[in-house]
């Protein structure tokens, strides 16, 4: 008598991947019991694809305003994060944009920065923590802040499966001496 194996298995580091797998032993009288088998199991390995929820990205922000003095370096804090623990950024393309202007403030694609439409008067003042971005730390350094960089502030990732933003309301004073 043959011996027939239907195994589903889940991959628990990606939510909602499934994988089936068939093994046997098998005469030839035998296969179209193998196959329905086999086919009801995979019936059952979609609908588990189906119903799990995938995992989620979420863009992130403070829900205050970032307040700074002209003149200093600021951080624009956003951070991406999962169901699942920090999501690496390396790699996405990333967008800053500020709602009054045309022209993005920062742009991240293809592992580096790419600048060419910047608004110019933020060229040569935005950096991104490189080095943190596969911790899913996409804050915006802003150096030398003028009072015309006050504003509010979009991080967006659009290679998200659905569009999300994160804001940041940036206010700007200016020091006075006494």
């Amino acid at each position: 008598m043959a011996e027939y194996r239907v195994h589903i298995i889940t991959e628990h580091k990606i939510k909602g991947a499934c994988a089936c797998y068939l093994h046997n032993e098998m005469k030839a009288h035998g296969m179209r019991l193998v196959v329905r088998y086999f086919l009801s199991e995979l019936v059952q390995c979609l609908v588990l694809v189906l119903l799990t929820p995938a995992d989620t990205v979420e863009v992130i922000s403070p829900t205050g305003p970032v307040i700074s003095l002209v003149g200093d370096d600021v951080i624009l804090p956003c951070t991406l994060i999962s169901s699942n623990g920090p999501v690496n950024a390396a790699h996405v393309a990333l967008e800053w944009q500020r709602a009054d202007l045309k022209q993005e403030v920062h742009f991240y694609t293809d592992s580096r920065d790419s600048n060419m439409d910047q608004n110019p008067s933020y060229r040569g003042r935005t950096s991104l923590f490189r080095e943190q971005l596969k911790n899913g730390n996409v804050s915006l350094k802003l150096t030398s802040v003028k009072l015309s960089d006050a504003g509010n502030y979009s991080c967006y990732v659009p290679s998200l499966d659905k569009e999300q933003k994160a804001f940041v309301h940036l206010v700007v004073g200016e020091s006075t001496v006494i």
